[in-house]
């Protein structure tokens, strides 16, 4: 079976679970916890994809860790993804789940990447002008620094990137000069 069906099956029926009992924003966090985990502890990724370890004591390591932590929901979803053996694919399914969310709930994903860091208010300017533009839609912005743009900004939201960084257009401007003195 496509591995993306099958992310995208479980998250589903997550999703479903969540939105009918009214708990999505737990189930939320919960989904956040576990990417965070995955990415953060390679304990936790080990525990998850290691395959010799047997699927009841993949469940037991979790309740412990998580019990009283997470939702019911969130821990019988993780339970079956275990039972199920589609363990490896969780944090992907936590993706996905947090991705339907979003889009469920009108939420905005940017990442905003300067050259130095944004203070409060020009961090807001931007999330307003962000909501002006997409009516009104939540706005949650990611900012990064790095240097290497010298100066401007990229924004990505959604499937668009937006450069409006002093690295690129010298980039621009070198790729013209180089085009002008082969002719």
């Amino acid at each position: 079976m496509n591995e993306g069906k099958i992310v995208t099956r479980y998250a589903k029926a997550v999703f479903s679970l969540a939105r009918d009992k009214n708990i999505l924003d737990q189930v939320f966090s919960d989904m956040e916890q576990i990417i965070a985990s995955y990415y953060n502890a390679p304990e936790f990724k080990m525990m998850i994809e290691i395959p010799v370890l047997r699927p009841s004591k993949k469940i037991e390591l979790f309740n412990n860790i998580f019990k009283n932590i997470f939702h019911p929901v969130s821990l019988s979803f993780i339970d079956m993804v275990i039972k199920n053996r589609r363990e490896i694919f969780l944090s992907d399914m936590a993706r996905v789940f947090l991705d339907i969310v979003r889009k469920y709930k009108g939420i905005k994903t940017a990442t905003l990447i300067t050259a130095i860091v944004l203070d409060e208010q020009t961090r807001q300017t931007i999330i307003q002008t962000l909501k002006n533009f997409y009516k009104n839609s939540e706005i949650i912005l990611k900012d990064q620094v790095e240097e290497k743009i010298l100066g401007g900004f990229i924004l990505n939201i959604d499937d668009r990137q937006f450069d409006a960084s002093i690295g690129n257009s010298l980039a621009k401007i070198k790729q013209t000069l180089k085009n002008t003195s082969i002719k």
